[in-house]
């Protein structure tokens, strides 16, 4: 194929000349090699014609970390995402794009995110930004990075565009930031004879207001008479946000008070026994 390049800046040395060819047609999933194109100059009636091979690679675009699944603490409330910008070699292997290769950035799926910056440059062949999701544990997200150019022995060239998309993050309940105690149907007072019993419940948050993670322990423990009809109390750990054991009623007539502490957080409830 013939292609005429014109000489923009009408400036007489060739060599300095330099114009981007964009070549359509080709597929760089069949990784052609020797491409074979043709140039003709022409000023007046002077013609020069030569050709040349060129290779068509295709650019590989990255996110990381790239493990599944990704998982944000809602304490923590961010993720570092790690855009890769990586051209094949002749000898099959990457090698980074130049520095200052311009990458764009935005949140693919996912409601109430933010990113510290949607656009970024590479440096070694990697880009950086942080997704600060919303602390509601189960929120999912994914982020995209994409680049129209990529800078090649100093010169931008238009290639694009080319992204990737990260794999799913979750946001996952912090740890555990409050404690309430409750005593379903409220059945107190009830009798002191050693024997009565009832279901007492701890619901644990964390400081988003997320039901803590299931299997988080709670510590139980008890001023007063009486006892746990669980045998360790101390092992009883959360389901769906919530711990639930049963206490048992002393022989005389005074306040049971069931002491709950899940990490830094801590209740109690009194109870008329």
């Amino acid at each position: 194929k013939v292609w005429l390049l014109s000489d923009p800046d009408e400036r007489d040395d060739f060599e300095s000349v330099r114009d981007n060819l964009w070549i359509e047609g080709i597929a760089a999933s069949d990784f052609p090699r020797d491409v074979e194109l043709s140039f003709t100059y022409r000023n007046g009636s002077a013609e020069a014609t030569d050709t040349v091979l060129i290779s068509v690679i295709p650019l590989e675009v990255s996110v990381f970390p790239d493990e599944d699944p990704i998982e944000i603490d809602a304490d923590h409330g961010a993720v570092n995402l790690i855009a890769g910008v990586f051209l094949p070699t002749p000898e099959d292997e990457l090698a980074p794009a130049e520095d200052g290769t311009v990458v764009e950035w935005e949140i693919a799926t996912g409601d109430g995110g933010l990113l510290s910056e949607t656009s970024t440059t590479t440096e070694d062949g990697y880009s950086l930004t942080t997704l600060y999701p919303s602390r509601t544990a189960g929120s999912q997200y994914t982020a995209r990075a994409s680049t129209e150019s990529v800078i090649y022995d100093g010169w931008p060239f238009e290639i694009g565009p080319y992204s990737a998309v990260s794999t799913p993050m979750t946001v996952i309940p912090g740890s555990a930031a409050d404690v309430v105690v409750s005593i379903p149907g409220d059945p107190q007072p009830y009798a002191a004879d050693g024997v009565d019993t009832f279901v007492i419940e701890a619901t644990v948050e964390d400081a988003h207001g997320n039901s803590v993670a299931d299997e988080t322990p709670v510590s139980w423990d008890l001023e007063g008479l009486g006892g746990y009809g669980d045998e360790e109390p101390e092992a009883i750990a959360t389901i769906d946000g919530v711990a639930t054991t049963t206490l048992v009623s002393g022989f005389l007539e005074t306040l049971q008070q069931p002491v709950v502490q899940v990490g830094a957080a801590e209740t109690a409830e009194s109870v008329v026994n």
